[in-house]
């Protein structure tokens, strides 16, 4: 996971762990940190669909796994 500022937005993104993973996740803008464990960290952010005036946001939750 890489995080970067975007205007005034946090931004994380997922890399594909491997090369077969060609389909990433859409970026999460302004993620916050839900709940953290030994297995998991759970993010909670909105994505964003589409471009411009016609863009619609969508609250978004990441659950990731570790190891």
């Amino acid at each position: 996971m890489r995080t970067y500022q975007q205007q005034c937005h946090l931004v994380a993104t997922l890399e594909p762990a491997l090369p077969r993973d060609a389909r990433p996740l859409p970026p999460l803008y302004d993620p916050k940190l839900v709940l953290i464990s030994p297995q998991s960290i759970r993010l909670m952010g909105f994505e964003k669909m589409g471009n411009g005036e016609n863009a619609t946001t969508y609250m978004q939750e990441w659950l990731c796994a570790t190891g």
